[in-house]
């Protein structure tokens, strides 16, 4: 990060909050994001927001269900990720990034867009 931006008053700086719902615990054994949500804002305003069910290609584990409550019914008519990748890389473009448990949706985001090859 440039020292420039770290001089930066915090109400001038871009925000995205990300949270991502998933069909397991671990994108290496092929569970995929079945829901995605952003939020950017900027001192306190709303700069926008985004949020999609997906179609994650596979069924969504019991454990899984157990956390996020989405069942497979849940996503029929979702879009597949490479559908929504442009928006959420838009979302995310030049703000800092903001996640509950952040090693835990940016490698399942990582994976998405690797697999629709966006990175």
């Amino acid at each position: 990060m440039q020292a420039q931006a770290l001089s930066c008053p915090v109400d001038e700086v871009t925000f995205t909050v990300l949270d991502v719902e998933t069909t397991g615990l671990n994108p290496q054994y092929g569970d995929r994001v079945c829901e995605i949500a952003l939020l950017r804002c900027e001192g306190g305003r709303e700069l926008g927001r985004f949020h999609s069910l997906v179609d994650p290609g596979r069924p969504i584990s019991p454990g899984a269900f157990a956390v996020n409550r989405i069942r497979d019914e849940d996503l029929i008519g979702a879009p597949l990720f490479a559908d929504i990748a442009s928006t959420v890389l838009e979302m995310l473009g030049n703000s800092v990034l903001v996640a509950h448990n952040a090693p835990f949706d940016l490698g399942f985001l990582g994976s998405e867009l690797n697999i629709c090859r966006c990175i």
